[in-house]
């Protein structure tokens, strides 16, 4: 379901998670693009852990998610009050990665928005670093019809 976008408001996709990577490019965003008329959709893809395929006891399992959660909802705290600070208009949206790409859910929520630009920090963890950029960034930015910005600190 797309979500309408207001006359006037453009719908940016910003990618978040507990990064120091995130919050760079979150902030660089916010100093150097953000404009009155956006509207920031601050995406965070928590971990799927609903499949069973995980091999540790219920109770671990139980453990992973309130852990996974917890960290959603500071993640939306943090964020919520930052889109406050810059004085910008914006929501906090959790999503559960049931793809198995982190990359493809990033698209498709942003095309669920109507999105105009998808933001996110880049940790270069890949297979040697993904030689520069990072394998999820790298992923969405070349699988993309929306235009990406890639933050590299």
């Amino acid at each position: 379901m797309a979500q309408q976008q207001s006359q006037g408001c453009y719908n940016i996709v910003v990618c978040v998670d507990p990064s120091e990577h995130s919050e760079a490019a979150f902030k660089n965003y916010c100093e150097n693009f953000s404009r009155k008329e956006h509207c920031v959709q601050m995406l965070h893809i928590m971990e799927w852990w609903g499949d069973g395929v995980w091999n540790m006891s219920p109770a671990r399992l139980e453990e992973c998610v309130k852990e996974t959660n917890k960290t959603a909802e500071v993640l939306k705290a943090k964020y919520t009050q930052a889109l406050a600070q810059f004085g910008l208009n914006g929501q906090f949206h959790k999503v559960e990665g049931k793809h198995a790409h982190v990359w493809h859910e990033v698209i498709q929520f942003a095309q669920s928005q109507n999105a105009k630009l998808i933001v996110m920090g880049c940790r270069g963890l890949g297979k040697l670093r993904k030689t520069i950029i990072g394998s999820n960034s790298d992923s969405v930015l070349h699988h993309s019809n929306i235009p990406v910005l890639v933050y590299k600190s």
